[in-house]
């Protein structure tokens, strides 16, 4: 679940938990009920502006309550994929073996340091993403053009898998001896 819908998530129940409070309240008499016989008089005999407003709240709570239970229950990318079927079974491959697969491959790279990786399964094919950095004098979109094309063939050659993707993300452009002299501090 992302953070953005944990956020919604959150204040949805935060919602209800203080509808179902004030509800309970009024219930045992720890609110007036003059004040709920109001809000309903209001609901049910006020004017258009109160009817519209009180219909985009009630119509917002549904269509999230709606959105939420679909959003749990999203089916997630898989961790294994099948590299081979026979009559005796089948052969699966996890997302981890891919990514050690690929850190490998590019550990043959000495300008490029790679900080982590994401492998997702989708459609019988792998989609990969790294995020690396390189160092300064690097010709960043031939050494890039290099490591995708390469690293789906490797993946591919060793698993069976087709490579749907391979991104990269460099996310700095620094000398690793720098941060050594520097004790990794900049």
């Amino acid at each position: 679940m992302r953070v953005s819908t944990r956020i919604v998530f959150t204040i949805y129940i935060i919602v209800v938990v203080l509808l179902c409070l004030f509800l309970l309240g009024t219930m045992y008499g720890l609110i007036p009920t003059d004040n709920l016989a109001l809000a309903v008089k209001t609901v049910i005999k006020g004017g258009l502006e109160y009817k519209v407003i009180y219909t985009i709240i009630f119509a917002a709570m549904a269509v999230i309550g709606v959105i939420l239970i679909f959003t749990a229950t999203r089916k997630k990318r898989g961790v294994t994929a099948t590299v081979n079927s026979s009559e005796t079974g089948n052969v699966q491959i996890s997302n981890q073996a891919v990514a050690q697969l690929a850190k490998n491959y590019m550990s043959r790279f000495e300008d490029i340091k790679e900080e982590k990786s994401f492998i997702g399964f989708k459609n019988d094919g792998v989609d990969m993403l790294f995020r690396i950095q390189t160092k300064p004098d690097v010709d960043i979109p031939a050494l890039t053009s290099t490591i995708q094309n390469g690293l789906a063939e490797h993946v591919t050659s060793h698993t069976g898998l087709k490579v749907n993707s391979v991104k990269l993300y460099v996310t700095s452009v620094n000398d690793p001896a720098d941060q050594k002299r520097d004790g990794g501090q900049k």
